[in-house]
């Protein structure tokens, strides 16, 4: 899902709509997520996406790991607790 990542699946994500930056350009959001790459801090990886819900095209949207137990798990490789 991310290029960026070795995880080849997940059991959450998220979709975003780019939050106050939805009638702008639609990219601080995940930008400004993306600047902790190079950190060593957890951070949620970002893609854009073009979503389409019933054949309605509902815009540009972000596709983000979603953080939980099991966002921890496959960032850490540890297995979830639950």
């Amino acid at each position: 899902m991310f290029p960026d990542s070795d995880i080849e699946s997940y059991e959450a994500f998220v979709i975003r709509n780019s939050g106050n930056d939805w009638e702008s350009t639609v990219l601080r959001d995940g930008f400004t997520t993306s600047l902790a790459t190079d950190l060593d801090i957890d951070f949620q990886r970002y893609r854009p996406a073009i979503l389409y819900i019933n054949g309605e095209f509902w815009g540009i949207q972000n596709i983000r790991e979603k953080v939980n137990e099991h966002f921890i798990s496959s960032n850490h490789s540890i297995s979830p607790s639950i």
